[in-house]
């Protein structure tokens, strides 16, 4: 199972997810990527090297960020780099900030975070002031401080009482080797979050062929009863932890032909445990309970969603499947091989 950052995939959620603060638009927002681009992070001494899943999950933020919006991106090992600027008006806009996360050179000799940080944090308060702009802030590194006379709290504690009501710092210890000082300053400054760790990422692709429910029990123009489908997920990487997922059902409205349908999906939540191994995929049962008139015409979408715990994430790709209800003696699905 393919293994990445926890702190930057709990970053992602929390961009990619959450909406605005109440009163803002993602217009309003600045994203400020601050990357460490030391040799440690390509392994230089004997260590691990992380630079690709710090690339890749990178991008995978970018991919996530609302439109519009702006990002800010810093490069840094001794020195602070030239800020780079994107307006996001487009997904195609996107593309520059990857290719600009494809063009860093891990090449820096010494992690200067602290004075680097405060550069930055100037930067974004000159340019974007609170009163127009939130800022979100993503300091990325995998060392320690290696300034002399540098003071992390001093900084941290600048720009909680600078920073605007909604302005977020969030520090992401790519190796889990951050001091007691960040550590601490972290935990208790306002608008500031610090993670750490690894994280395991898993995606199930869903495999459908097709499905005959057969709508046998008809009572008084109406089809009741529990009608079973079977689903596979094929796993990407290696085998699955004890991940769980939620199946929701629902009618797209515009296919309605009929009389108001309420179909009803059992089990709501799966856990893995429970699934049957077949030959290379993952077998589990779900049934669909059809009252109300729900077999009248319809198109019943199933949607499948991971849960994110504090050590895994769980994707579906794709996440949801259709079924055709064409009349009251069969239901189709339409899916995939």
């Amino acid at each position: 199972m393919k293994k990445t950052l926890y702190a930057l995939a709990s970053l992602l959620m929390l961009l990619c997810h959450a909406h605005p603060a109440s009163g803002q638009d993602s217009e309003n927002y600045v994203h400020c990527l601050i990357l460490d681009k030391t040799m440690s992070m390509t392994g230089s001494g004997g260590g691990q090297n992380i630079w690709p899943d710090v690339k890749e999950y990178c991008i995978s933020w970018v991919d996530g960020i609302k439109i519009p919006s702006t990002v800010v991106f810093f490069t840094y090992a001794k020195e602070l780099s030239d800020p780079q600027v994107f307006e996001i008006k487009t997904e195609s806009d996107k593309q520059k900030v990857r290719n600009a996360l494809h063009g860093v050179v891990i090449d820096g000799r010494h992690t200067w975070i602290a004075s680097n940080l405060a550069k930055a944090w100037d930067y974004l308060c000159r340019t974007y002031p609170k009163e127009t702009k939130t800022k979100k802030i993503y300091l990325l590194t995998d060392g320690i401080e290696e300034e002399m006379n540098s003071s992390f709290s001093s900084v941290v504690n600048k720009y909680s009482a600078t920073r605007g009501d909604y302005d977020h710092l969030y520090y992401v210890d790519l190796k889990g080797t951050a001091s007691q000082e960040v550590v601490n300053t972290m935990n208790n400054c306002e608008g500031t979050s610090i993670g750490t760790g690894y994280h395991k990422f898993c995606t199930l692709k869903p495999a459908f062929k097709a499905i005959d429910l057969a709508l046998t029990k008809e009572i008084d123009g109406a089809i009741s009863g529990n009608k079973k489908l079977t689903q596979r997920f094929y796993v990407e990487g290696e085998e699955m932890a004890d991940y769980s997922f939620t199946a929701k059902v629902m009618v797209d409205p515009k296919s309605v032909k009929g009389g108001t349908p309420n179909p009803q999906i059992t089990p709501s939540k799966v856990q893995l445990k429970d699934l049957t191994k077949e030959g290379d995929a993952y077998k589990y049962n779900f049934n669909i309970d059809f009252d109300n008139n729900s077999a009248s015409p319809c198109e019943i979408i199933v949607k499948l969603e991971g849960t994110t715990g504090t050590e895994s994430t769980l994707d579906f790709s794709p996440s949801e499947f259709r079924i055709k209800v064409k009349e009251r003696s069969k239901v189709d699905c339409n899916g995939w091989e």
